[in-house]
């Protein structure tokens, strides 16, 4: 009886620790085997991963938008747009896109963020801008559909 309650409830953890997120991932982009399972690549290398850190210190979506913004212009790169949406399951959320000067091209740093409860969930898009630029449309309707976990 014990070996049975004991194995039940370990069943059932295992089958309750699904993935932190729903996403469909967009159109032309495969999982890319990492061993984490958050990270896609399209065929012509424009990579997507999705990744949560502490929300440390807890602070607001405003907040880490313009944390996030400084950090990466102190890094060398210009801030192209920056849109704060709710997504279709009614979350608040920021992308920032910004772009580096790389080789003869500009790439591109897309990081859509979320702030949950204790967490931030970040969406982080990179690749070259043209070919960025193809899979943009694909890439916002499938973060508009996205949602982490509470």
């Amino acid at each position: 009886m014990r070996i049975t309650f004991c194995v039940g409830v370990l069943l059932l953890g295992l089958f309750g620790c699904g993935p932190v997120f729903q996403l469909q991932a967009p159109e032309a982009f495969a999982r890319f085997d990492s061993g984490d399972h958050n990270r896609w690549i399209t065929a012509d290398g424009v990579r997507m991963r999705i990744r949560e850190i502490p929300n440390e210190p807890r602070a607001t979506l405003p907040f880490w938008t313009e944390a996030l913004s400084g950090h990466l212009k102190r890094r060398g790169y210009v801030r192209k747009s920056e849109r704060c949406f709710k997504t279709a399951r009614d979350l608040d959320a920021c992308t920032l896109d910004h772009l580096l000067a790389r080789g003869s091209g500009d790439w591109v740093m897309s990081v859509t963020l979320f702030v949950v409860e204790d967490r931030l969930v970040l969406i982080e898009v990179v690749g070259p801008w043209q070919r960025w630029k193809r899979h943009e449309p694909a890439l916002s309707a499938a973060i508009a559909q996205f949602s982490p976990r509470r």
